[in-house]
C-alpha cells in the first residue's frame, strides 16, 4: 500500500470520525482539550467545508456558534463571518467598533488594546484592506516580534505565530509589506520543526503550523513528508487525533495540504525556464561555450548564458510568457526561434550549430592593414551543387557598416576591404532558407563563409527530428506504448514509444507542444521550439502512475435531513456502515462507474448510479426515505459541459430527475458551485428546456424531468470546483439554513484552468500633439487584473504603432508590482517626443498574460456644446418678455471617448454588473418569487436602465419581464401590491423609482401617472415614512429623498410624454345572454360574437339593439375567432369548425383543439387539446404536425400570429407566453410570468395584445411591456373598431373606454407636495446627522428641488445649503476613498460610498478632484468576480448593493468626460436679462451699451448645465426680428489643442407678428396608402390691417421627422377680422402605416415662420401589393468622434397581401470630394443586407445600426435603403444624407438648413431650394456659398449655383432661395448640398434628400422620401427651431434593435 494511498484512507477515516462528532444541534459530542467550544466548532466547520463540501453539518456548526454579543471574542465572530461568507450567505460584519485604528482588533468592544489572535482573525475577514489599515496592522504586528516569532505573555509563541501567519498569507500575495512579515514568520516557524516532523511535539500545533508555513515549503519538500509521517503515525485507530475534534480538524487539513504543490508568495508565481543542449552539426557532439540568449517579448533586457562542457544550459525566465531564443558561437551559424514559457514550466530549445566560418590569420601581420577579405562558395545542402545569385552580406557590428556581393555560376563570391573586427555574415536568396553566422576577423585575415542552404520547399525546411525516452517516475523502468502527440503551429504528428521507452519523430518548425499519455499514468506536457537544420532532444520524461482505486465517503440521511446510523452503503461486495452521524467510508473502489446501494432498517433501500471522471477521494451524500409511502426523487446523469474551462467562459449543466417511488414528490432543484476550499461561489436555479427558471417541480410516480443550469466562470480563481446538484425541500432554505433540507444530491467536478489576463486603459496625454512642436507625450496605463490568478510583478511593454501602416514607431517598458485578483495598478511609461505626423495606436501588453492587451486610439477630443433657446420665438408687438435658456453639455460618454484612464475600467465594471443584475433578478423573479418583491425587480430595472447608454441588455425579454413584474402589480389606486397592503409605502416608493427610468416612458405613461399619484397620496405632509426598515431606504429621510427625486423626474416625464389614459368601465346588458364562462370575438365591421362554453352555443350580438341571437349550438367551445371573410373559426374539444353564421357549422378537422387561428400565408394553426402539439391544417383539410414540444401545455393554450409571422402560444399552467418561428423552432419567451393564469390572448389592433387572466385584464404593447387594465378575473376581452375594449367575466359583459387623463391635476398635486417637502428638506430634522446615507439623500432631494424650481425665484435658495452639506460629506471620506454608512464606521462600505457619490455629483465636482478619483477606485476594487458588489455594513445583499453602484458609476463615467468651461453672453440694451439662475460669475458693461455676462462652470457632463433667465424686449415693432443676444460663446480647454477653445453659440431670434393665426385641418382622420389627403389651413387676422399670408404644409412622422413638404399654395389676402381657407392635396401612396402629423405654418417671403399649428392623422394599409421604406439618421451632422446611428424601416403598406422572402439592403456611401466638394462616384463605407422572412399586411421591420466613433472620416455621406423581393426586383427605396466633420471648421459654429419645396418633385418641376445659414461666431467678411444638386450614385453634378462675397455679421444669418428644374433622366433620389468656403477652405454645412417622382430614373415604386434631416439650428425661423427639437426627439426615441411591427 503506497503512502498516498494510506493518506487517502487516513483522511477518509478521520473525516468520518469528525462528522460523527457533530450533533444535530451543531454542538460537538466531546469537548476539546485544546480549544474552546467555539474554536473547535470553527475549525471543524472549516475542515468539513473543504473536505466534504457545504452541507447541513456545516450549517449546524455555524448556527451553533455565537454570532453577536459584547462578551463574544473577536476571534469567534470573525470565524463565524468567514464561514457564513464561504456558505454564500450575505451578512453584516459583526466586527464593527472593534477595530483600533493603525493597530488591530480588540478582543472585546470595550477594550482599548488590540489582541494578536483577534487581530489575525479580524484581518483575515478583510477582502481588500485599505492601504493605511494594512500598513498600521503590519507595523503593530511587527512590534510584537521576538526572534522572528510573535510573543504571547512576553514569550515567543508557536501557536500565536502560526495563527497570524495563516491569517495574512492571502494578503501576502497582494502587498510587499505583508509578504515581508509573512516570510519572517515562516522562516522562524520552519526552523522550529523537529526531526520527527512535529512542532512542539504536539499534534495540534504541528498541523496548525504546517497549514501556516505550507506556501513557503516549495524548496523544502521534506517538511511535508516528515509532517505527514508524524501525523499518520499519531492517528488513533478510530480515525481521530487525540480523540479531539479541534486537533482532528487541523490534522485533516494539514494532510490534505501535503498533496498540494506549494506556491510561495515570495516567488514569481509566473516564472519558468528555458533549457536544452546545443550540438555541433558536423560531429553531432555537445558544443561548449555556445551563447544562448532569451529575449522576453514583453520587454526587458535579454538574458544570455554559455553552455557547459556537455553543451547544456538553463535560463530562468521571469515572468513566463512569449520569448525569443537564439544560439550562436563564433565561427558557427546563428539559430533563432520563439516559444512560450509556461508558468512554473520549461521551454526546450536544443539547436544544432554548423561550422560556418573559417578564419585564416595573416602570415605576417601588417599594422597598416585594417581590413579583411571574406570569400566562399554557397552550395545546396541536399547535394552540394553551387547556387548562383545568392546575396552575401557582411556587417561590421561595431561600425554598423555592411558589405554585399552576389555569387556567380560556381556559387563563388569575394568581398574585399571589409573593416576588421566582429562581424555577422548572412546568405540570402528567394526560395532558400537564409544562413547566418558570427566571427571575429583580425586585420589582414581571410574569412571563409561557405554555407549550405536548404531548399525552402524541402522537408528539412519544415520539420526537424525529435527524440527522447519515457520512463516510470518511481521505478525508472522504460515505458513502452506511450502515446506521443506533437502539436505545432499549424500541424500535428503522433507516435508511440518503443519497448525501451525511446522514440524518434519529426516535429514542425516553430513553437511546439509534446503531450505524453499512457493508461494508468498521469499525462505530461512539454513545450519546445524547433529551428531549421536542428534536432530536438526531449530528454528523459518521467511519468507517474495514476491512482487506480477510489474512496467514497459522505453522509446518509433521511428525507428530513436527519442522520441515519448503521446504514449500509455498498458497491457490490464492498460495503461500509455509517456511524452515529450517518458518516461512512467505502474504500478500495475500482473503475469509474458504480451502482451504490444504500439501505437501513426501517428505511427504503435505494440504488444510486455514480460516475466519476477518474479515481480519487469522492464525497457523496445519500438520502433514503423512511417508508414505502414516502415519495422521493432520484438524480442521475449530472453532466457539465465543458468539464475543463478557463476565464470568463460559459458553463452548462444538466441533470435528470425521476420519481422511482410510489408517491408524488415536490422539490426545489439547485446547482451549487463550491470553490477549491469548499466555499459556495454560486447557487444556481434550475432552468427548463426554454432556459426559463423552473421553480419547484412535482413529479408523479414514474415521471422524469431533465433540468438545466447556466453559469459563467467570470474571474473566479483557478482550481477544481465541486458541482453539486441538490434536491431541496421547498421552503427550507433561508439565511439561517443556507443549505436547506437536502433530500438528494449528485456531484461532479469542474476544473477552471489558470489564465492570466488584464484589462484597463492605455493613456497618452495629450492624445494629439502638433508635429514638430516638441511637445512631450506622457504614457501611462491603468491595469486591472481581469484573470483568475494573481498577476506577479512584471514588465509591461508599451508600443506605439502607425495605425495606417502598422509600423512600429516607438516602444518602451515599465515594471509593475503584483496585482491581486480584480486589483488595479497604475503604470507610468515616461514621456516620448513625436517627430512626425501620424495616426497612432498605443498598445500595452505583458508576457505574463499572452493575448491580453489594452489600447488607446485617436478620436475627436473634448467637446463642449451649448444650445440657446427661448420659449416664444414669435411675440406680439410692443414690450414683451420671453424666457431664455442656455444649456451646455459635455462629452457624451456613450458615443464619445475620454482620455481618462478610469473610463474604460468603469465601462467594464458596469457591463459586468448589469449582466449580473439582469440575470440574478430575472431568475429570482421567475423561479423563486413568481411575484413582485419590492427590491428585486426595481433595483435590477434601475441599474440596467441607468446604464442603457453604455450597456445594452443581453436579453431584452428579461429586462421587460422585470419591468412587467412591477407594472403588473400597480393597483387601481396606483399603489403597488406586495402581499395585500404589506409594505405598501415601500413597494410604491421603489416602484416609481424604477419605472421613471424606463427607456420608453411614453409606453408606460399611464402607469407612471398612477404611481406618482400614489406617492403623493402616501405622503405625510411632505415626508414619507417607510413601512419596511433596513437596507438603504429604511429611514424617513432616505424615503423622502427618494420620493422627492422621483416626483421631480416624473414631472419632467409628464411634460414630455403626457399623463396617459384613464379607463372607464360600463356594463353592457345584452338580451339573450346569460352568465358563465364566455369567449368573445369581433369582426372588422364591429359585429360581436359570444361563445358560451357552458351552453355550447355561439351568439351573434346586435350592438344597436343589445340582442343576442344563437348562430351555432352543440359545440364544446374552447375559443372562437372571426376571419377576414366574416366566417367564424371555432375551436372545440370535438374538432375545429367554420361557420357562416347562417347554416350549421362545418367541421374542417376532427382534431380536438383549445384554439385555432388563420395563418397569414393561408391555412390554419391548431393548438391540440390533450397534447403538447400544434397542427397545421391546409385549405384542403390536410392535417400535419407543426411542432411538438414539452414547452407547451397539453390541456390549454391560446394562439396568435405576430406581424412578422411568429407564433405566440400561452401556457396556462406556467403563466407564460411562448414564441415560435414559422418553421416550428422555439424563439423566446416574451412574457415569462403573467400575473394570473392566461385565459385568452387576442390582438389589440396595432397596439399589441390583450391578455385575459385569472387576475384581470392586461395589455401587452408591441414591445411586450404591460399595463394592467382591470383587477379581477375575466375570461375574455376583445378590441372594438372604435378603440374601446369589450370584456366578459362569469357574471357580466362590460365595455372599457380610454380617455386622456388630466395631467394638470396630478401636476398640481405634485407641486403642492413638493412645496411641503422643500420645507422638510431645508429644515433637515427628518435626517439623522450621523448617517451618511441620510445626509446624501437630503442632498439628492434638495438638488432635485433646485432642478424643479429652475427658472423660478425658489431655485436659488437651495444652493448654499447643498454646498454646505456636501462639504460635510467630503470631510467624512475615509483614507481608502470610501464612506461608511454612519460616522461610527471607521471602514468603508461600497454602497454607502455610491450613495454619497451620487449626492456629491450634484455639486459638479471636477473630474480631476483627487477625492473623487479615490472614491471611484475604492468602489472598483470592491467588485466581486461575478460582477456584483456586497455591502459590508448591512445595506443589502448583492443585488441591492450592486444597484446603487450601477447608478453611480455611469454618472462617474459622464463625470470623467466632464469639462470646465466659461459661458460668455453679450446682451444688447434692448434685450435685458433678469432673474438669472444661476447668478453670473461677473458682469462687464460694454462701450456700445450692451452688457457682457460670464459664468464659470466646472464638471459639465453630458447631462449638462443650464442658465435660465427672463429676457425683456422693449418696443418690438411689427415684423421685427430681434436677436436674444448680440453674441454668445463657450470657452473651454480641449485636450487636442494647447490653450483655450472658443466655440460660438447660435443665438435665437424673436419675431413680432401682426396677430395672424392659423389652424391645421385634415379631411379625414385615417387614410389608406392609396388615397389622397386634403389638408387645409384656415388663416385668421386678429390685427388692425389686412395681411397677405403664405401657408406651408409639411407632413411629419411619429418621431417628428419631415416626410414631405408640399408645394406652396397661392398666398391669400386676409382682411381684418376675417378667416381665409388655404388647401393642398397630398398623395398618401408609398407611406409606411403609422401615426403622422400635419404641420401648417405661416411663412414670410424669406422663410421666417410666424405662426404654426398641427393636426394628427393616421395611415393604414390599402388593398393590393405595395411597399414603403424609410432610412434616417439620428443627426444630420456628426463630428468624427461621434457614433452614427442609422435606422432602416421597410414596410408592407397593403391591407390584404402577405409578402415573403424579402431583402432589405442598407448602404452608406461617402461622396468623393476635391476642391469642388463632389466630383466622383460614392465609395461604400457600410453595407448590410437583412433577410425578411415575412411581412404581414400593414407590418414593417426596423433595423438599427451603430457605426462606431471614428469609422467614418470627415465628409458628406448618403445613406440608402432598398427593399427587394425574392427575385431581386426593387420594391421601394429611400435615401437621406448626413455630414461628418473634423474637429476644425472653416467657419467655427456655422451651420445651415436646406428646405426643398416640394420635397417630392416630378420631371420638369421647378423646385425651390431654400438655404439658411447661421453664423454664431465672429463676423464673416467675404465667404462663398455654393449649392449643388448631386446624383449620389454616380457623383454627377446636376446643378451648381455659387454665390460669392457673402458677408454675415457676428451672430447673424444669411439666406437665399435657389431654383432647380428637374431635368430628364434625373435619378429617383438626389442630394442637395450647401457648402461654405473661406480663404481656401470649403466644407459642407447642410444636406437634404429630394425625391424625384414619376419619370425619375429609378426602378423603385411606392417610394418614400428619406428623413431629410436639417442641421439643428436655433435661428429666428420657427421651422428650424422645430426641426432641431424634433431631431432631438427622434434621436432620443430611437431603439438600437430590430423590431417587428
Amino acid at each position: 500500500m503506497t503512502t498516498a494511498r494510506a493518506d487517502g484512507v487516513a483522511q477518509a477515516k478521520g473525516l468520518a470520525w469528525l462528522q460523527g462528532q457533530v450533533l444535530p444541534s451543531g454542538k460537538l459530542a466531546n469537548k476539546s482539550r485544546f480549544g474552546t467550544a467555539a474554536q473547535a466548532q470553527c475549525e471543524a466547520a472549516q475542515t468539513l467545508l473543504r473536505l466534504a463540501g457545504n452541507n447541513s453539518q456545516v450549517t449546524a456548526l455555524v448556527n451553533a456558534m455565537p454570532a453577536s454579543g459584547d462578551n463574544v471574542p473577536t476571534e469567534t465572530l470573525a470565524c463565524w463571518q468567514s464561514l457564513k461568507t464561504q456558505q454564500g450567505v450575505q451578512i453584516t460584519s459583526p466586527l464593527s467598533g472593534r477595530f483600533i485604528a493603525d493597530k488591530g482588533y480588540a478582543t472585546y468592544p470595550d477594550e482599548m488594546v488590540p489582541g494578536i489572535i483577534d487581530t489575525a482573525w479580524g484581518y483575515s475577514t478583510m477582502a481588500t484592506p485599505a492601504a493605511s489599515t494594512r500598513q498600521g496592522v503590519m507595523q503593530w504586528l511587527m512590534s510584537k516580534q521576538s526572534g522572528g516569532m510573535l510573543k504571547a505573555g512576553g514569550y515567543a509563541n508557536l501557536y500565536t505565530t502560526a495563527v497570524v501567519l495563516r491569517a495574512i498569507n492571502a494578503d501576502a500575495l497582494k502587498d510587499a509589506g505583508t509578504l515581508a512579515l509573512a516570510q519572517t514568520l515562516a522562516q522562524a516557524l520552519l526552523a522550529k520543526q523537529a526531526a520527527s516532523g512535529a512542532w512542539g511535539e504536539s499534534q495540534m500545533l504541528s498541523a496548525l503550523v504546517f497549514e501556516a508555513v505550507h506556501p513557503y515549503t516549495a524548496s523544502a519538500p521534506q517538511v511535508a513528508t516528515q509532517l505527514q509521517s508524524y501525523l499518520l503515525a499519531s492517528q488513533k485507530s478510530d480515525g481521530s487525533w487525540e480523540a479531539d475534534s479541534y486537533t482532528t480538524a487541523l490534522a485533516l487539513r494539514a494532510l490534505a495540504l501535503v498533496a498540494v504543490k506549494p506556491a510561495d508568495p515570495g516567488q514569481q508565481a509566473n516564472s519558468g525556464t528555458v533549457m536544452g543542449m546545443v550540438l555541433d552539426g558536423s560531429s553531432n557532439t555537445p558544443l561548449e561555450n555556445a551563447t544562448v540568449t532569451v529575449t522576453p517579448a514583453s520587454g526587458g533586457a535579454p538574458i544570455s548564458v554559455q553552455t557547459n562542457a556537455q553543451g547544456l544550459y538553463e535560463i530562468a525566465v521571469s515572468p513566463a510568457g512569449q520569448v525569443g531564443v537564439a544560439a550562436t558561437k563564433e565561427g558557427y551559424s546563428l539559430v533563432t526561434g520563439s516559444g512560450v514559457v509556461q508558468a512554473r514550466g520549461s521551454l526546450s530549445f536544443s539547436p544544432t550549430l554548423t561550422k560556418a566560418i573559417t578564419v585564416t590569420p595573416p602570415a605576417n601581420p601588417d599594422p597598416a592593414v585594417t581590413t579583411v577579405m571574406v570569400q566562399g562558395t554557397v552550395t545546396q545542402a541536399a547535394n552540394g551543387a553551387p547556387i548562383a545569385g545568392v546575396t552575401v552580406t557582411v556587417k561590421n557590428t561595431a561600425a554598423g557598416t555592411s558589405y554585399k556581393a552576389s555569387t556567380n555560376a560556381a556559387g563563388q563570391y569575394s568581398i574585399a576591404s571589409v573593416a576588421a573586427g566582429a562581424v555577422v555574415l548572412s546568405a540570402d536568396k528567394a526560395g532558400w532558407i537564409s544562413a547566418s553566422g558570427t566571427a571575429n576577423l583580425p586585420a589582414g585575415s581571410t574569412g571563409v563563409f561557405s554555407p549550405a542552404l536548404i531548399d525552402a520547399s524541402s522537408a528539412s525546411a519544415t520539420s526537424v527530428p525529435v527524440s527522447g525516452q519515457v520512463i516510470d517516475a518511481a521505478t525508472k523502468a522504460p515505458l513502452a506504448g506511450v502515446s506521443i502527440t506533437i502539436q505545432g503551429p499549424s500541424s500535428q504528428t503522433t507516435g508511440l514509444s518503443g519497448a525501451d521507452g525511446q522514440f524518434t519523430m519529426t516535429a514542425p518548425i516553430g513553437a511546439i507542444t509534446l503531450n505524453y499519455a499512457l493508461a494508468g499514468y498521469g499525462s505530461i506536457s512539454q513545450s519546445g521550439t524547433s529551428s531549421i537544420g536542428s534536432r530536438l532532444d526531449a530528454g528523459t520524461i518521467e511519468m507517474s502512475a495514476a491512482r487506480q482505486t477510489s474512496i467514497l465517503h459522505g453522509l446518509v440521511t433521511d428525507t428530513s435531513g436527519a442522520a441515519i446510523a448503521n446504514a449500509t452503503v455498498a458497491v457490490g461486495a464492498n460495503s461500509a456502515l455509517t456511524n452515529g452521524a450517518g458518516a461512512y467510508v467505502l474504500d478500495g473502489l475500482t473503475g469509474t462507474a458504480w451502482d451504490v446501494q444504500v439501505s437501513a432498517n426501517g428505511f427504503q433501500s435505494r440504488i444510486y448510479q455514480l460516475t466519476i471522471a477518474e479515481p480519487g477521494d469522492i464525497t457523496q451524500d445519500f438520502v433514503i426515505p423512511a417508508s414505502a409511502g414516502v415519495g422521493f426523487l432520484d438524480l442521475a446523469d449530472l453532466v457539465v459541459v465543458p468539464t475543463t474551462t478557463g476565464l470568463n467562459k460559459p458553463v452548462k449543466a444538466s441533470v435528470k430527475l425521476k420519481n422511482n417511488s410510489a408517491a408524488a414528490s415536490t422539490t426545489s432543484i439547485v446547482l451549487e458551485i463550491q470553490g477549491p476550499a469548499g466555499d459556495v461561489v454560486a447557487t444556481l436555479s434550475a432552468l427548463d428546456a426554454a432556459a426559463i427558471p423552473l421553480g419547484d417541480a412535482t413529479l408523479n410516480p414514474g415521471e422524469a424531468l431533465e433540468v438545466f443550469f447556466e453559469w459563467n466562470t467570470a474571474s473566479h480563481a483557478a482550481g477544481r470546483y465541486a458541482v453539486i446538484a441538490k434536491l431541496v425541500e421547498p421552503g427550507s432554505r433561508g439565511k439561517d439554513n443556507p443549505t436547506g433540507v437536502v433530500t438528494g444530491s449528485l456531484r461532479t467536478a469542474l476544473d477552471i484552468t489558470p489564465q492570466a489576463a488584464f484589462s484597463g486603459s492605455a493613456n497618452a496625454e495629450p492624445p494629439v500633439v502638433q508635429a514638430g512642436a516638441n511637445t512631450p507625450v506622457a504614457f501611462s496605463a491603468l491595469v486591472k487584473n481581469a484573470g483568475n490568478v494573481v498577476l506577479p510583478a512584471s514588465g509591461y511593454l508599451l508600443k506605439v504603432v502607425d495605425a495606417t501602416t502598422g509600423a512600429l514607431v516607438y516602444q518602451t517598458t515599465a515594471q509593475a508590482p503584483s496585482i491581486a485578483l480584480g486589483g488595479l495598478q497604475e503604470i507610468s511609461f515616461g514621456t516620448w517626443m513625436p517627430d512626425q505626423a501620424a495616426s497612432l495606436k498605443v498598445e500595452v501588453t505583458a508576457g505574463i498574460a499572452p493575448g491580453a492587451a489594452i489600447q488607446s486610439s485617436l478620436y475627436v477630443g473634448d467637446m463642449a456644446q451649448a444650445k440657446f433657446t427661448v420659449d416664444k420665438p414669435v411675440v406680439p408687438p410692443g414690450d414683451q418678455t420671453v424666457k431664455g435658456k442656455i444649456k451646455i453639455t459635455g462629452l457624451d460618454m456613450a458615443s464619445g471617448s475620454s482620455t481618462d484612464p478610469l473610463a474604460p475600467v468603469i465601462r467594464e465594471a458596469v457591463t459586468k454588473a448589469v449582466r449580473y443584475g439582469d440575470d440574478y433578478a430575472y431568475k429570482h423573479h421567475v423561479s423563486d418569487l413568481k411575484c413582485f418583491a419590492c427590491h428585486v425587480q426595481t433595483q435590477a430595472v434601475v441599474g440596467g436602465e441607468k446604464n442603457l447608454r453604455f450597456v445594452q441588455p443581453l436579453d431584452q425579454n428579461k429586462r421587460n419581464e422585470l419591468m412587467n413584474a412591477i407594472l403588473q402589480q400597480v393597483r387601481a389606486d396606483g399603489k403597488v401590491n406586495y402581499s395585500g397592503d404589506t409594505y405598501i409605502r415601500t413597494t410604491t416608493t421603489l416602484g416609481l423609482w424604477a419605472t421613471k427610468e424606463w427607456h420608453n416612458p411614453q409606453e408606460i405613461a399611464s402607469s407612471n401617472r398612477k404611481l406618482a399619484e400614489a406617492i403623493v397620496s402616501i405622503s405625510n405632509n411632505g415626508e414619507w415614512n417607510p413601512d419596511y426598515g433596513g437596507h438603504w431606504w429604511g429611514s424617513t429621510g432616505q424615503s423622502t429623498g427618494i420620493n422627492v427625486a422621483s416626483l421631480v423626474d416624473y414631472s419632467t416625464l409628464l411634460n414630455k410624454h403626457g399623463p396617459g389614459t384613464d379607463k372607464t368601465n360600463k356594463p353592457v346588458s345584452i338580451a339573450g345572454l346569460s352568465t358563465g364562462d364566455q369567449r368573445l370575438a369581433v369582426a372588422a365591421n364591429g359585429q360581436v360574437y359570444v361563445g358560451d362554453k357552458g351552453r355550447q352555443t355561439v351568439y351573434a350580438v346586435d350592438m344597436a339593439s343589445a340582442q343576442a341571437t344563437p348562430v351555432a349550438t352543440g359545440l364544446p367551445i374552447q375559443n372562437l375567432r372571426v376571419l377576414a371573410n366574416g366566417k367564424l373559426l371555432i375551436a372545440t374539444t370535438s374538432g375545429v369548425y367554420l361557420s357562416d353564421t347562417v347554416g350549421a357549422p362545418v367541421r374542417i378537422s376532427s382534431q380536438a383543439s383549445t384554439d385555432a387561428i388563420a395563418l397569414a400565408g393561408g391555412g390554419y394553426l391548431l393548438k391540440a387539446y390533450g397534447q403538447t402539439k400544434l397542427f397545421k391544417l391546409d385549405d384542403a383539410g390536410n392535417l400535419s404536425e407543426f411542432l411538438s414540444s414539452n414547452l407547451l401545455e397539453s390541456t390549454g393554450g391560446q394562439l396568435e400570429q405576430e406581424p412578422d409571422g411568429a407564433i405566440l402560444v400561452t401556457h396556462p399552467g406556467q403563466n407564460r407566453v411562448l414564441r415560435f418561428e414559422l418553421d416550428g423552432s422555439f424563439r423566446d419567451t416574451p412574457a415569462a410570468f403573467t400575473n394570473g393564469v392566461p385565459y385568452q390572448l387576442v390582438r389589440f389592433g396595432d397596439k399589441g395584445y390583450l391578455l385575459s387572466t385569472s387576475n384581470g385584464l392586461y395589455w401587452y404593447n408591441e414591445n411586450w411591456i404591460v399595463e394592467r387594465l382591470s383587477f379581477a378575473a375575466l375570461n375574455s376581452a376583445i378590441a372594438l373598431p372604435d378603440g374601446s375594449v369589450m370584456w366578459s367575466n362569469s357574471s357580466s359583459v362590460n365595455r372599457m373606454s380610454f380617455t386622456t387623463a388630466d395631467g394638470s391635476d396630478v401636476a398640481a398635486k405634485i407641486d403642492a407636495t413638493l412645496a411641503k417637502s422643500a420645507t422638510k428638506l431645508v429644515a433637515g430634522s427628518i435626517f439623522t446627522a450621523s448617517n451618511n446615507a441620510d445626509i446624501a439623500f437630503r442632498v439628492m432631494g434638495l438638488s432635485k428641488l433646485r432642478e424643479y424650481y429652475q427658472g423660478s425665484a425658489r431655485a436659488g435658495e437651495f444652493d448654499t445649503l447643498i454646498y454646505d452639506i456636501a462639504q460635510t460629506l467630503w470631510s467624512r471620506q475615509n483614507s481608502d476613498g470610501g464612506w461608511g454608512n454612519t460616522t461610527g464606521y471607521t471602514t468603508s462600505d461600497p454602497v454607502a460610498t455610491a450613495i454619497v457619490g451620487v449626492a456629491l455629483d450634484f455639486t459638479n465636482p471636477s473630474r480631476s478632484d483627487p477625492r473623487l478619483r479615490r472614491a471611484i477606485q475604492y468602489v472598483l476594487n470592491q467588485q466581486r468576480a461575478d460582477g456584483s458588489w456586497l455591502s459590508t455594513q448591512g445595506l443589502g445583499g448583492s443585488l441591492l448593493s450592486s444597484t446603487w453602484i450601477e447608478i453611480w458609476l455611469p454618472t462617474m463615467l459622464d463625470r470623467l468626460g466632464a469639462l470646465d468651461a466659461d459661458l460668455v453672453v453679450d446682451f444688447a440694451a434692448n434685450a435685458v436679462p433678469t432673474n438669472l439662475q444661476p447668478a453670473p460669475t461677473k458682469t462687464l458693461p460694454q462701450a456700445d451699451g450692451s452688457t457682457q455676462y460670464l459664468w464659470s462652470f466646472t464638471g459639465i457632463t453630458e447631462t449638462g448645465r443650464e442658465v435660465n433667465f427672463d429676457l425683456a424686449l422693449a418696443n418690438m415693432a411689427i415684423e421685427e426680428v430681434r436677436p436674444a443676444a448680440q453674441i454668445a460663446s463657450l470657452k473651454f480647454q480641449n485636450s487636442f489643442v494647447v490653450g483655450e477653445v472658443v466655440s460660438p453659440i447660435v443665438v435665437p431670434r424673436i419675431a413680432a407678428n401682426a396677430n395672424i393665426s392659423i389652424q391645421a385641418l385634415t379631411d379625414k382622420p385615417v387614410y389608406t396608402s392609396q388615397e389622397s389627403a386634403v389638408f387645409s389651413g384656415p388663416v385668421s387676422n386678429g390685427g388692425v390691417a389686412a395681411r397677405d399670408a403664405q401657408v406651408r404644409f409639411t407632413v411629419l412622422d411619429s418621431q417628428g421627422d419631415p416626410v414631405a413638404t408640399l408645394p406652396l399654395p397661392a398666398a391669400v389676402s386676409v382682411a381684418v377680422g376675417q378667416t381665409e381657407q388655404v388647401s393642398s392635396n397630398w398623395p398618401v401612396s408609398g407611406v409606411l402605416a403609422g401615426d403622422y402629423v400635419l404641420l401648417a405654418e405661416l411663412v414670410t417671403a424669406d422663410g421666417v415662420v410666424y405662426g404654426s399649428a398641427t393636426a394628427p392623422f393616421k395611415v393604414v394599409g390599402g388593398p393590393g401589393p405595395s411597399n414603403a421604406t424609410k432610412i434616417s439618421t439620428d443627426k444630420a451632422e456628426y463630428l468624427v468622434g461621434q457614433a452614427t446611428q442609422i435606422t432602416s424601416r421597410a414596410g408592407n403598406t397593403s391591407s390584404n397581401v402577405v409578402q415573403q422572402n424579402l431583402r432589405a439592403e442598407t448602404v452608406v456611401q461617402q461622396l468623393a470630394s476635391s476642391k469642388r466638394v463632389l466630383v466622383a462616384k460614392a465609395a461604400t463605407s457600410f453595407q448590410q443586407m437583412e433577410a425578411i422572412t415575412q411581412l404581414v399586411p400593414a407590418g414593417s421591420r426596423e433595423f438599427g445600426y451603430t457605426l462606431p466613433a471614428g469609422q467614418l472620416g470627415a465628409g458628406t455621406y448618403q445613406a440608402q435603403l432598398k427593399l427587394y423581393d425574392s427575385a431581386g426586383n426593387l420594391l421601394s427605396e429611400s435615401t437621406t444624407g448626413f455630414q461628418v466633420k473634423a474637429a476644425a471648421a472653416c467657419v467655427p459654429g456655422a451651420a445651415g438648413a436646406i428646405t426643398a419645396t416640394p420635397s417630392t418633385a416630378n420631371i420638369g418641376d421647378s423646385v425651390a431650394l431654400g438655404f439658411k445659414l447661421d453664423n454664431p461666431g465672429a463676423a464673416l467678411g467675404s465667404g462663398a456659398v455654393t449649392l449643388r444638386v448631386v446624383n449620389p450614385d454616380s457623383g454627377a453634378l446636376l446643378m451648381e449655383a455659387p454665390t460669392p462675397n457673402v458677408s454675415i455679421a457676428a451672430s447673424g444669418q444669411w439666406s437665399q432661395t435657389y431654383r432647380w428644374t428637374v431635368p430628364q433622366g434625373a435619378p429617383a433620389n438626389v442630394l442637395v448640398i450647401a457648402s461654405l468656403g473661406t480663404a481656401g477652405c470649403e466644407e459642407a454645412v447642410a444636406t437634404a434628400a429630394l425625391k424625384i417622382g414619376n419619370g425619375g430614373n429609378g426602378t423603385g415604386t411606392g417610394t418614400e422620401t428619406g428623413n431629410a434631416k436639417k442641421v439643428p439650428v436655433n435661428g429666428p425661423v420657427g421651422l428650424l427651431l422645430l426641426s432641431a427639437a424634433l431631431a432631438c426627439l427622434a434621436a432620443a426615441g430611437l431603439r438600437r434593435r430590430q423590431a417587428g411591427r
